[in-house]
């Protein structure tokens, strides 16, 4: 077993030869990896592995490459502060019901 913690959100930069290689040996093996981050969690899926290609002749890919590791569990830290009640703030920022109903009303009178 092996843990990792990261000051940051579970976004890696990784060489793809060097993450297959390292994703087989974990996997033969059977050794697991928790990974925790301090960082806040993103919006998005996490743990991410943006890949790096080696340059190789004929190689014509563009774009960069995304992978969601499922070999690796992870975690956020949180604080007992962090997860208090009172002090929640929303980390995106809703429409509210009351104006998407009054704009659907109002698209039904012009309709007619």
């Amino acid at each position: 077993m092996s843990v990792v913690i990261t000051p940051g959100v579970g976004v890696f930069q990784v060489d793809r030869l060097l993450m297959i290689l390292t994703k087989q040996r974990m996997i033969d093996n059977g050794i697991g990896v928790d990974l925790v981050c301090m960082g806040e969690q993103p919006l998005h899926a996490v743990p991410l592995f943006k890949l790096h290609n080696r340059t190789t002749p004929g190689d014509s890919r563009v774009g960069d490459d995304y992978n969601l590791p499922h070999w690796i569990n992870h975690s956020f830290y949180t604080s007992k502060s962090q997860n208090s009640c009172s002090s929640f703030t929303p980390r995106i920022k809703l429409a509210g019901r009351k104006l998407h109903a009054e704009k659907f009303q109002s698209s039904k009178e012009h309709s007619k």
